[in-house]
């Protein structure tokens, strides 16, 4: 072989060897940009997740609120029963406890309101189906 044609298999190889690393960094761009799709992909989806687990909670939040505001008027109830199953019928005080009822149930629809208006897509539709629950009509205008 002469030396002409070795330079020119030294030259092919050189380019050949060139060619191949241009291709390998080639495939690890492809595999780097799949790599950023699919993490791309996985932050949506991780967004999507904690939105429900949010939605979630505020539904867990609203239910023991409820639950323990049941649990509340129960004891209340049971303490009223206890106080007055052996003693004399006294009208007065009943008409005392109904009034102050009333007066905390109109505090709590009001409050309800406020929070209906304030926020009406988190907090606020949840005090606007309590309020429809209660049968109390709802105009933010109002």
């Amino acid at each position: 072989m002469t030396r002409e044609q070795q330079g020119m298999d030294k030259r092919i190889e050189e380019m050949r060897s060139q060619y191949q690393a241009g291709m390998r960094i080639s495939i690890d761009m492809d595999s780097t940009m799949k790599l950023v799709r699919d993490n791309e992909f996985l932050l949506e989806e991780m967004d999507r997740i904690q939105g429900l687990l949010d939605q979630a909670n505020k539904t867990v939040i609203a239910m023991l609120t409820e639950k323990e505001s049941k649990e509340h008027h129960l004891k209340m109830m049971e303490e009223f029963d206890s106080r007055y199953r052996h003693s004399e019928f006294d009208f007065a005080h009943l008409q005392q406890e109904v009034s102050r009822i009333q007066v905390e149930r109109d505090k709590a629809i009001a409050e309800l309101k406020r929070f209906a208006d304030r926020d009406p897509y988190a907090t606020g539709s949840s005090a606007k189906r309590v309020l429809s629950e209660l049968g109390v009509p709802h105009d933010p205008l109002d």
